[in-house]
This record gives C-alpha cells, structure tokens and sequence, in this order.
C-alpha cells in the first residue's frame, strides 16, 4: 500500500527473511517504533551494532 514502511526487525537491511521484516503504515510509525522503548533495549541495540559491523566489513571498511 502507498506509504507503507518496511521496518527489518534487526536492523539490517540486508536479511530480508519474512520472519525479520515488519510492514509499518507511515515513515512516521516506522521513526515512532526507532525512538520507543523496543529500539533502545540491550539486545535491540546489540543487533544494531553488529549489523552495522557486518554491513561496514561487507563494504570493505
């Protein structure tokens, strides 16, 4: 649907897995859930770190 956001649940946007992607209805939804308690979690920010990791070495930095 227009406007629609998908949201990678581990942040990276590379594992396209069903099971990691959720469908947000706004961009707005999408930013709400990044600034909510869920984003800000250990094992959340934990994921987020070694997903950048990753997508940085897949990059060659």
């Amino acid at each position: 649907m227009p406007g629609e956001i998908v949201h990678h649940a581990d942040e990276n946007i590379r594992n396209n897995d069903p099971s990691n992607l959720d469908v947000l209805p706004s961009q707005a939804e999408h930013a709400r859930l990044h600034l909510k308690g869920r984003a800000h979690s250990p094992e959340h920010i934990r994921n987020a770190v070694e997903s950048r990791r990753r997508n940085a070495q897949a990059r060659g930095q």
